[in-house]
This record gives structure tokens, sequence and C-alpha cells, in this order.
């Protein structure tokens, strides 16, 4: 089957893409793996919307009866957020600044042991 688009143009043979059926299990298999994978999660964040005596009790279940949110309020107004926030700051600020130090002495060396290996 050919195509043409547009005044003068040229025929284009269309080309029909083949899936092989490995590529289709291969494809199936990772995203149940994907899957697998993300229940791990989804039952941290359930877990997080109950009180403690719903977490705790058998048989397990995938969601709350209700919905606790001040489980969240109770942890942000325990916990002083901007002080880690701050912390993180400084840190990722001194490993930055420390890379930048070493590594910008790296072609240097390199430099020096190219051009001066040869006197």
């Amino acid at each position: 089957m050919t195509a043409v688009s547009g005044v003068g143009a040229v025929p284009v043979e269309r080309t029909h893409i083949k899936i092989a059926p490995l590529d289709t299990l291969i494809t199936l298999v990772l995203l149940i793996g994907g899957g697998l994978m993300m229940l791990p999660f989804l039952w941290m964040f359930s877990t997080s919307l109950r009180d403690a005596a719903e977490s705790f009790s058998l048989p397990p279940m995938w969601l709350p009866t209700q919905v606790h949110s001040e489980n969240y309020q109770s942890v942000l107004s325990g916990l002083p957020l901007i002080q880690f926030v701050i912390n993180s700051v400084k840190i990722a600020t001194l490993i930055t600044l420390g890379q930048l130090a070493t590594c910008s002495l790296a072609p240097v060396a390199m430099s020096c042991s190219v051009y001066c290996s040869g006197r």
C-alpha cells in the first residue's frame, strides 16, 4: 500500500510494525513486576490514613474504613521541618562545593601528566 501526501509528492511505502510475541511477554512481565513493586508503597499510604487500632487488625484491609488525615497534621506539627530543609540545603551546598573543588583540579593533573611526561 502506498500513500501520497500533497501535490507532486512521491509515494511512500508504508511498513507495518511487527511485534514479536516475546516482546509482548517481556512487556507483560515487566508491567506485572512494576505493579508488584508498587504494592508496598500503596500499603504504606493506606496505613498512614488509618488509626493505630485499624492498622493492626486481622485480617488486614487495603482501604481504611475511616480516613484519618489528622495523622499527617500530628506528624507535620511535631517535627521541625524548616530545620530539616535548612540542614539538607547546607549539606547539598557543601557537597557541591567539594565536588567543584576536587573535580576542577582533575584536568590540571591530566594535562600535566600528558604534557610533562614528554620532557
